[in-house]
């Protein structure tokens, strides 16, 4: 799908912010701005805290988004209420749950007014807030074998670190992420959290048509298609939740298998292709190459080759099905398992709304 934008649950805690440069916790909600790879001819996602994607992204809609059929409804709609509320300029920063220690970044008073700010060059005198931008230095033992290690620390006037910030690539930092932040007076809080241009994401006043305000009960009724995509979603993740809660991955592929299904690696996608199977059943095999069908945002697409050279392109919503066979040992072992009853359900999708060129 050639999309500007995507969005998923985090598969582990590698991956950091592109703004706050904090990293995403596994199973947290994150989105991404699709870019061109600098190694290969196709696009590569970077990928930002939710909190932190508004400020960096403008979309024009929600048919811009890929991934949205993989999170759960009410993420969707929080999605859905940022970009059609014009919610896409917040000067948040990141939430209160997705804020780190840093460990190259510390706060201080200045004890004896010695230092000198490694920015400006002034003395910075005895009782003002200083931050220290901080270096991890290691090296060898000259003559007794071993290495050492130590941090060296570089003083700033608190306006002087502030205006480094895009330098060391950390714009979007807040001072809460400052190593010594919580043990400073409340004044001094204050007075870091007002001269930092980003602030922790916390609550708004509420406008129009927002949740919670007046204008909100005039909001439109859910329509007979919105409310059927909700009903799946639901119905999907509470059949991922139970698998994901009960089942092991060499079980997960079991089920896959006893299906006939392509066993793909990754808990997250044998959760997906599990879950889809046994809402709406198994998935025959693509009429073009015989590879396995996968749902994307907008219909499935083929995940096979025609030839050793060339990819199947195939993509459809008229998928063919059979009934999902839960394996016996399975059966015996999990409860929901034994009363699941296989329904032959159609897989619903969004339909796909004319996209405008990214914004931003």
């Amino acid at each position: 799908d050639d999309i500007p934008f995507r969005t998923e649950y985090a598969k582990s805690n590698r991956s950091s912010c592109k703004l706050c440069t904090n990293a995403i916790s596994k199973d947290s909600l994150r989105m991404a701005k699709m870019v061109q790879s600098p190694r290969f001819d196709g696009k590569i996602p970077n990928w930002y805290h939710y909190s932190c994607f508004f400020k960096v992204a403008k979309i024009a809609s929600m048919a811009q988004v890929g991934g949205l059929g993989g999170i759960r409804w009410d993420d969707q709609q929080k999605i859905r209420e940022k970009v059609e509320g014009g919610g896409n300029e917040s000067t948040d920063g990141p939430s209160a749950e997705d804020v780190e220690e840093r460990e190259d970044c510390r706060v201080m008073v200045d004890p004896s007014g010695r230092a000198t700010c490694a920015h400006c060059g002034s003395k910075i005198a005895k009782g003002l807030l200083r931050i220290s931008k901080r270096s991890f230095l290691t090296g060898e033992m000259v003559g007794r074998g071993g290495d050492w290690e130590t941090w060296t620390d570089s003083y700033h006037h608190v306006p002087c670190f502030i205006e480094r910030l895009s330098e060391w690539g950390l714009i979007g930092m807040v001072p809460q992420q400052l190593q010594c932040f919580s043990g400073m007076t409340k004044d001094n809080q204050k007075k870091l959290v007002d001269a930092f241009p980003t602030q922790v994401a916390g609550k708004k006043r509420k406008g129009k048509g927002e949740k919670g305000s007046k204008d909100s009960k005039k909001a439109k009724k859910e329509d007979p298609e919105e409310k059927a995509l909700r009903e799946q979603s639901e119905l999907v993740w509470k059949t991922r939740d139970q698998l994901s809660a009960n089942l092991s991955t060499p079980q997960l592929k079991l089920m896959l298998e006893k299906n006939d299904q392509h066993v793909p690696s990754g808990e997250s996608r044998l959760l997906d292709r599990c879950c889809d199977g046994m809402v709406f059943g198994a998935l025959e095999p693509c009429d073009t190459c015989g590879g396995q069908l996968v749902a994307h945002t907008h219909n499935y697409g083929c995940t096979g080759n025609i030839s050793e050279w060339t990819k199947c392109t195939v993509t459809t919503t008229g998928v063919k099905r059979k009934k999902w066979k839960i394996p016996g040992d399975l059966k015996t072992e999990f409860p929901f398992l034994k009363k699941y009853k296989y329904e032959n359900r159609v897989r619903l999708f969004p339909k796909p709304l004319p996209t405008t060129s990214e914004s931003s």
